[in-house]
């Protein structure tokens, strides 16, 4: 086998498995149906790049590489667009969003290239007819091409950068800080007041503000709330094995025992 990646050999499993007498599951998908797929993958490749490990990584890579080339042989039997139309797109995408590289552009900083980056998908909206309406303004228009697809945590990390740009924003961490503390005071009177949408949406003001904070931290939300989970978990996991040590069960725990077996881990300790 050549040690040259060929994709093309992954393409005819894929067109072998669509093919009249291939896989009836594989026959039966359309891009509807796979875009679950499509977004559980690429949220279990997520979590392999946070566990560190190479052969999950590997493994789940492959699983969103499958993904394409299934949406786009689905695409060629339809007459749309091929494999190679999209290797195609995304290669001159590259090179013409990477002037510095491929160009006369200069760039010494990743905020540079940034900066680039962003006018090269300015020229192509106007290259390609696209106009910021007049009405809405050019923020307006920015977070309309934001997809409503994305998980709202990584959409609302978006929204809140293109805020940014456009003159939205606080000066500084510690001014988020006391947006953060005003949310959460708005959050307990509206628990005072007992109206479920209040507390909703009071919540969701407080999500977005620690969103912002964590943007002026330079910390991505996605990843902070990640690790958080993982903690979580882990910690959960040690008190429970000494709750069994001690020969109980976590709901058999009163909560002063459960807080103190919480405590104990949260110190690193097991005595």
């Amino acid at each position: 086998m050549s040690d040259e990646p060929d994709i093309s050999v992954f393409a005819e499993t894929v067109a072998r498995l669509r093919a009249p007498g291939g896989c009836p599951w594989d026959r039966a998908q359309t891009h509807s149906s796979l875009a679950r797929y499509l977004v559980e993958e690429t949220h279990e490749c997520v979590d392999a790049i946070a566990s560190g490990e190479d052969d999950a990584l590997r493994d789940e890579l492959g699983d969103v590489l499958l993904q394409v080339v299934l949406h786009s042989r689905i695409a060629e039997e339809r007459g749309a667009f091929g494999l190679q139309d999209v290797i195609d797109g995304v290669n001159r995408k590259m090179i013409r969003r990477h002037p510095h590289v491929f160009g006369e552009a200069t760039a010494d900083s990743p905020e540079e290239v940034s900066q680039l980056w962003e006018e090269a998908k300015r020229a192509e909206r106007a290259t390609g007819g696209a106009e910021d309406g007049a009405e809405d303004g050019p923020l307006a228009a920015r977070l309309d091409r934001l997809s409503r697809g994305l998980p709202p945590l990584a959409r609302a990390e978006r929204v809140a950068a293109a805020a940014a740009v456009a003159g939205f924003d606080w000066d500084g961490a510690a001014a988020v800080i006391e947006k953060v503390r005003e949310e959460i005071m708005e959050v307990v009177e509206a628990l005072d007041r007992g109206t479920r949408e209040d507390v909703e949406e009071e919540i969701g003001d407080l999500l977005f503000a620690v969103v912002s904070l964590a943007r002026h931290a330079d910390v991505s939300a996605d990843r902070a709330l990640r690790r958080a989970l993982r903690k979580f978990e882990g910690r959960v996991r040690r008190v429970e094995a000494l709750a069994r040590e001690e020969g109980a069960g976590l709901l058999a725990l009163g909560a002063d025992a459960l807080d103190a077996l919480w405590e104990r881990v949260a110190r690193g300790g097991r005595s």
